[in-house]
């Protein structure tokens, strides 16, 4: 059976499902810095692009967790940044959680649909 951890970057028609980099944090600031979209999430907006840096980037997407893959969602032709994807699974239940968050202007077209279903 495969896991969680046997992937890496993954394309797919649109998509590029990446590691993250400091050079993403501006890209990252358009959902962390907005109050409808944390909400959602940790609840707590990022005052500034350091804080992204720090708190989101090195604190949570360069954080190793087990059985967890956390992505960057880039479009494929221009490698922006769009959101954020990740999938944690329980070898012991034999189930798995998403979590996941977009851009509001990328919202309504498709891309987190795309971006999860390439697991099943």
């Amino acid at each position: 059976m495969r896991t969680i951890d046997d992937y890496h970057t993954v394309m797919t028609k649109r998509l590029i499902l990446r590691s993250v980099e400091l050079a993403d944090a501006p890209a990252m600031y358009q959902w962390l810095g907005d109050k409808e979209t944390v909400k959602w999430l940790s609840g707590e907006i990022l005052a500034s692009i350091a804080d992204v840096e720090e708190q989101a980037i090195r604190g949570y997407f360069w954080h190793d967790i087990a059985h967890t893959k956390k992505y960057g969602i880039a479009l494929r032709d221009t490698n922006q940044l769009i959101g954020g994807v990740d999938f944690r699974q329980n070898l012991d239940n034999n189930d798995a959680e998403i979590g996941y968050v977009l851009t509001p202007a990328m919202r309504g077209y498709g891309y987190m649909a795309e971006a999860v279903t390439w697991f099943g």
